[in-house]
């Protein structure tokens, strides 16, 4: 069985990490797509935080945004399952990111004890709604995952602001 990992974007642990916000109110519940309402309205300010990381989270919702450098190593080693569309930080019109979101999901989890919060429970789902795609969500959920192959590839290029956590 492949090896799955949760791609964490929030583990900034206090060190003053740049959080962006939406200058457009949108549901914060509906994964974003190549179709969103924030492809077209993609201009942000910065919530809070005062340091730039490779990936940098929305102060209001899961999602998160990729550094120009996360982008073109993501194109350059062919990962699937995602997609990205640029967005403008106000003030900060220097600096180069993308809203990331997964366009592959897999199935529901077949163990609801997964779903708990603090649990140790490794997430299981039907693997044969998995396409072989690098990143991926369950269905109904905002979950990222990913497979080792990005997780090494994440670590060997050491960038910054992301932690896997085995799925």
């Amino acid at each position: 069985m492949p090896k799955f990992y949760l791609f964490d974007a929030r583990i900034s642990y206090n060190r003053s990490t740049i959080k962006i916000q939406s200058d457009l109110e949108y549901d914060t519940l509906t994964p974003l797509t190549k179709d969103s309402i924030l492809v077209e309205n993609n201009t942000f300010t910065v919530d809070k935080g005062k340091k730039w990381f490779d990936i940098i989270e929305f102060a209001d919702s899961t999602f998160f945004a990729i550094s120009e450098n996360v982008k073109e190593l993501f194109e350059r080693e062919k990962f699937t399952g995602w997609g990205c569309f640029p967005i403008v930080i106000k003030g900060h019109e220097d600096k180069n990111y993308y809203a990331f979101y997964v366009d592959a999901i897999v199935g529901e989890f077949t163990n609801s004890e997964a779903q708990l919060e603090d649990s140790d429970v490794k997430i299981e789902f039907d693997l044969s709604t998995y396409k072989g795609t690098d990143f991926f969500s369950n269905k109904g959920t905002l979950l990222t995952a990913c497979t080792e192959r990005v997780k090494k590839i994440i670590e060997k290029n050491k960038f910054t602001n992301v932690e896997f956590e085995e799925y």
